[in-house]
């Protein structure tokens, strides 16, 4: 993914960089947007002569379009003018009303707009605009077109153009260039898959690739064994894994030999087999502990009173649930405790023990309500709901029965 990423960031600034093309038409899913505007940012933050203006929202019609980018280019002007007067220096030249007519052709305001803001800034210092347009999404097609073709020179560079640079998204679906599509003067197009067959081949490469440390290289193949095991491919994940558990005990990383170890129990709980499974798991805890590390301890530890449970070996996953518990509440992570207060209540409902049950559940559910966890906080009066009804403790029942409604007709938002 680093590669793949790095050589798209590559090919936007060598078209920044470079004299010939004006513009840049970029053919990706809606999916892809949001990185491409990221690496733009990043892109902003390096440079300290070029100006981005980046326009994300959905195009619905080429006038709201504008007027959107028009309302975005008003208030960056105001912000921008504000802060040169705060710092005692001239603000920039008014905005000009002519920009704000509802009734002018959307492509005529747009080249307004475009040249309007490059005058900000002066000729000299190398200074260049570039003006990016990645909607998010497209519901008009022919209106996207027309106004990405009026930004195109047709007829030679005109003086709105100078020392501008568009990246635009290309009005056609991204999958791949149409052939027959006519040649565009100044016109460059950019191909970009982030899809998933698109990441996975970057991984592979970067984990084929010597010249690359041997770190970055295993981190690849991490991500790779992931992906096998994810898509219910166990003999190949399970073989980079055994890999990756060489390199760490070579390397010593706790912290790393004890999510692969993960891992590999989660291969054989998936394919049943169940001694493995837990012989890997309980291998895991032993790194876990050493690297110090909660978060990854409590993966482990969650892992194994899960598979317990399964297992139907309930005072076993009790123990575990309990250091959950205990390691949750050193991390300050209720989500976590409160989860752990859950499996703890169904331990104890299956050994029997209902009255010890309704504890847990209603110290979670007091958890999930004082902190806003809405799924918890429902899961915990579910449970509390179904013993209080076997338990015959009815004014419990109803004040249950009843938060649960609002808190089902309100949503996760009000709780």
């Amino acid at each position: 993914m680093r590669r793949l990423l790095q050589e798209l960031q590559e090919r936007l600034e060598e078209f920044i960089e470079q004299r010939e093309d004006l513009l840049l038409l970029v053919q990706c899913s809606e999916n892809d947007t949001a990185i491409l505007l990221k690496l733009l940012r990043d892109q902003e933050q390096a440079s300290d002569v070029d100006v981005f203006l980046l326009f994300s929202n959905a195009f619905h019609q080429p006038r709201q379009f504008v007027r959107e980018a028009i309302e975005q280019l008003q208030e960056q002007h105001g912000l921008a003018s504000r802060a040169l007067l705060d710092a005692g220096k001239p603000p920039l030249p008014d905005f000009p009303q002519t920009l704000l007519s509802p009734s002018r052709p959307p492509q005529e305001l747009l080249q307004e707009a475009i040249g309007f803001a490059r005058s900000l800034f002066p000729r000299e210092g190398g200074h260049r605009l570039v003006w990016v347009m990645l909607p998010e999404q497209i519901s008009d097609a022919a209106g996207y077109a027309a106004l990405v073709a009026s930004l195109v020179p047709r007829h030679g560079i005109h003086p709105w153009m100078q020392g501008l640079r568009l990246i635009l998204r290309d009005p056609r679906l991204p999958t791949g260039t149409d052939k027959n599509a006519p040649l565009l003067p100044r016109v460059s197009t950019l191909p970009v898959d982030l899809g998933p067959d698109a990441v996975q081949a970057s991984l592979q490469k970067d984990m084929e690739d010597d010249e690359r440390p041997r770190a970055e290289r295993m981190q690849a193949l991490m991500t790779l064994a992931c992906l096998d095991y994810a898509h219910g491919r166990h003999k190949e994940a399970t073989a980079k894994y055994t890999t990756l558990l060489g390199y760490y005990q070579e390397t010593e990383n706790h912290s790393m030999q004890a999510m692969v170890m993960h891992g590999i129990g989660d291969v054989f709980r998936r394919t049943q087999t169940h001694d493995q499974a837990q012989h890997w798991y309980e291998c895991a805890l032993v790194p876990a502990i050493a690297s110090k590390a909660p978060v990854i301890l409590s993966v482990v530890v969650k892992s194994l009173g899960e598979f317990a449970f399964e297992r139907k070996r309930y005072s076993e996953a009790e123990r575990y649930f309990e250091g959950l518990e205990q390691v949750s509440a050193r991390m300050l992570d209720p989500e976590g405790k409160a989860r752990a207060l859950e499996w703890l209540g169904l331990c104890r409902e299956k050994q029997g023990d209902a009255k010890q049950a309704v504890l847990r559940w209603e110290a979670a559910a007091h958890l999930s309500r004082k902190v806003g966890l809405h799924f918890n906080l429902c899961a915990n009066l579910e449970h509390l709901s179904r013993t209080y009804r076997h338990l015959r403790m009815k004014e419990r029942l109803s004040g249950v029965e009843t938060e649960l409604t609002h808190l089902k007709r309100e949503g996760p938002h009000h709780a």
